[in-house]
C-alpha cells in the first residue's frame, strides 16, 4: 500500500476518533505542538489528495506521524506498521467510537460497562442473552 492510501487512512481513522474532520491546518498545528516543523498546507494538501509525491521525504513522515500522535511505523508498510495499521482501522469503526463516546459521556455506563468486562465469560453471555432480550421486548413495547 503506497503512502497517500495510508495517509487517507489514519486520517479517516482519526476523524472517526474525533467524530469531526480534521482539517490540513489543525493537523499541521499538531505537528508543531509536537515539536516538529510542519509541512507547508499545500503540500499536506497534496500528500492527501495523492497529487503531490508518492514518496515524502523521512522527515515529512515522521512529522505527519507526530500530528496525528502515532508511531512512524504505521506509515512504512513494514509488518508491524502493517499490524499496528489494520488495528487502528479496526478500532476506529464508527461502532466501536459510538461506544467509546457513550461510554465517555456517561459514566454509569461505563461503570456498568467494567462490571460485564469482569464477569466469567459464561456469566457475560448469559448477560448479554439477558440483554438482547431486554432490548428486543422494549423495540417491540415502543412499535419499532
Amino acid at each position: 500500500m503506497e503512502f497517500t492510501a495510508r495517509l487517507q487512512q489514519i486520517w479517516g481513522a482519526a476523524e472517526r476518533a474525533e467524530g469531526r474532520k480534521i482539517s490540513v491546518d489543525t493537523l499541521r498545528e499538531r505537528i508543531q505542538e509536537a515539536g516538529a516543523k510542519p509541512p507547508s498546507r499545500s503540500y499536506l494538501t497534496q500528500l492527501r489528495a495523492g497529487t503531490g509525491e508518492k514518496n515524502p521525504s523521512a522527515e515529512v513522515v515522521r512529522a505527519i506521524a507526530l500530528g496525528f500522535g502515532l508511531d512512524v511505523e504505521m506509515f512504512t508498510g513494514s509488518p508491524e506498521g502493517n499490524k499496528a495499521l489494520a488495528e487502528l482501522l479496526e478500532f476506529a469503526e464508527p461502532e466501536t467510537m459510538a461506544l467509546i463516546r457513550a461510554l465517555k459521556e456517561n459514566p454509569d455506563l461505563a461503570v456498568l460497562a467494567r462490571g460485564i468486562a469482569s464477569l466469567p465469560e459464561d456469566s457475560r453471555e448469559h448477560f448479554i442473552i439477558g440483554a438482547q432480550a431486554m432490548l428486543e421486548a422494549s423495540r417491540r413495547a415502543s412499535g419499532r
